[in-house]
């Protein structure tokens, strides 16, 4: 396990990334180590170019000071984001800022004997002719992940993905650490992400729904990613609702999924040309009525089953994602119900918006995982 005691290299290098730059006497009051040892991380560190000098200045006047800050452009992060018939590639360095993306098509429904090779491919291409090495790889699936962040669960909606090693199938075409990540708690960290670089506060929480072809969610508290005792935190598409008996991909009957995702919203909108969830959001601005209705009434049994969840663990905003979930809309529809049916003292400092990255949530989750998880190992 690594150390992450306020001592440890794994600590110098998370007070760097997040309070940096600061001066060797700052570090040496935060983490009490002796100047010689601190020395010696520093130098750790420094050869495998992970800190450079910087200049800060403190008050109002002086000199400025010499510090150390984290150096995180020499390295890249790949980062995959698989969904249901999309897919997007791209590089981030350890700053998390994306340096390239490339959106397609791609039927990941086809199953992973057919889909995988499209996606070495297709990384291999993002890749080309970058110089960094590349330090790990993070993949965001719209399906349970086991706890271990490496395999997909049984899943009920990517049917044929059940049990994939999909870290060890991609690991084994890059020769680096691969964290696979489900979808919505990727995006839930991605704008956990945007809101301490916006000034917002680490220990704010997070509820963050993605609502595209499936329904999930994430949940942040005090900067931290909860996945529950079995990853599965955040599954609400399959709450059941009373009173509905729609079929859902999991088997059961009258899940919120079956009657308020973006698959059932192309059942509804079939007989009006809908195929893909663009012509939805087509139909709903150009104010088609039948398709406003279905996205309203979608919006509206979202919010009632969200109540529950914000009342349990009363968070400082719930944000909407994707496609169908961005849609104004959809969020006003989400607001009726909420706000009616949580208690009035958590109603009156909810804050209700869509996310902040928009397509970009869950690449720069993905990117902020990776990072968390590999990087104080590849300087130990």
């Amino acid at each position: 396990m690594q150390d992450r005691s306020l001592t440890s290299l794994a600590a110098v290098l998370d007070l760097l990334r997040h309070d940096g730059p600061l001066t060797r006497a700052e570090l040496l009051e935060r983490t009490g180590l002796a100047r010689s040892t601190l020395v010696e991380k520093v130098e750790t560190l420094r050869r495998h170019g992970l800190v450079r000098d910087a200049e800060v200045r403190r008050g109002t006047g002086g000199r400025p000071a010499t510090a150390l800050a984290f150096d995180g452009g020499g390295r890249l992060l790949l980062l995959i984001d698989l969904g249901a018939t999309h897919a997007t590639f791209a590089l981030a360095d350890l700053h998390l800022r994306l340096l390239a993306a490339d959106r397609r098509r791609l039927d990941t429904q086809a199953g992973p004997d057919a889909v995988l090779p499209e996606v070495v491919a297709a990384a291999r291409s993002v890749l080309a002719g970058r110089e960094q090495p590349l330090l790990g790889v993070g993949v965001g699936f719209p399906g349970p992940v086991s706890p271990d962040r490496a395999r997909l669960e049984e899943q009920t909606m990517m049917r044929g993905w059940d049990g994939v090693d999909l870290a060890a199938a991609i690991g084994s075409a890059f020769g680096v650490p691969v964290l696979v990540e489900n979808d919505a708690n990727a995006m839930a960290f991605g704008e956990h992400v945007a809101s301490v670089r916006a000034g917002g506060s680490r220990a704010e929480s997070l509820l963050v729904v993605k609502v595209s072809t499936g329904i999930g969610a994430g949940f942040i508290a005090g900067g931290v990613l909860h996945r529950g005792a079995s990853g599965g935190a955040g599954e609400i598409g399959h709450v059941r609702l009373a009173g509905a008996s729609t079929r859902c991909t999991c088997g059961s009957r009258g899940c919120l999924g079956a009657v308020a995702s973006g698959r059932s919203l192309l059942r509804r909108l079939r007989a009006r040309g809908a195929r893909r969830l663009s012509d939805v959001v087509r139909y709903v601005n150009t104010a088609d009525k039948v398709a406003l209705d279905a996205v309203r009434e979608a919006g509206s049994q979202v919010g009632a089953v969200l109540a529950g969840a914000v009342t349990m663990v009363d968070p400082d905003a719930v944000l909407l994602g994707g496609e169908i979930g961005r849609l104004p809309a959809f969020v006003e529809a989400v607001r009726g119900p909420l706000y009616q049916r949580v208690p009035a003292r958590t109603a009156r400092r909810l804050r209700l918006d869509c996310t902040v990255l928009a397509g970009d949530s869950v690449i720069t989750g993905l990117a902020g995982l990776v990072v968390d998880a590999v990087l104080p190992s590849s300087a130990g």
